[in-house]
């Protein structure tokens, strides 16, 4: 079983950083990519590209918003674990230096 310890606070929250951060990267990048275009001026694939272009990246709870909003969680849950580092003891200064060492490993 995992869990949140003093000795692992700092690396859990570096690492849900950087997967937050790579998903809504990848979410913005393949946003574009996801747009159905009409086929040929064919008057039914017009409805079909709207319908399409809604439930993928347009309607609230479209596929590109529900990844959006998972990589949102997953940024809060980081926040939140940057959070209890401090009250383990942590300053500021060591959080983001875990949080930057994370990054330059990239």
């Amino acid at each position: 079983m995992f869990g949140i310890t003093p000795e692992n606070v700092l690396k859990a929250a570096a690492a849900m950083k950087q997967h937050g951060e790579d998903l809504m990267s990848r979410v913005a990048g393949y946003r574009s990519q996801m747009r159905c275009s009409p086929a040929m001026g064919d008057p039914v694939s017009k409805d079909v590209a709207k319908a399409l272009n809604w439930k993928l990246i347009e309607a609230p709870d479209s596929y590109a918003n529900r990844a959006k909003h998972s990589a949102e969680q997953i940024l809060d849950a980081a926040n939140s674990l940057q959070q209890v580092a401090k009250t383990y003891g942590y300053t500021d200064d060591d959080i983001a230096a875990a949080l930057n060492k994370k990054d330059q490993a990239q």
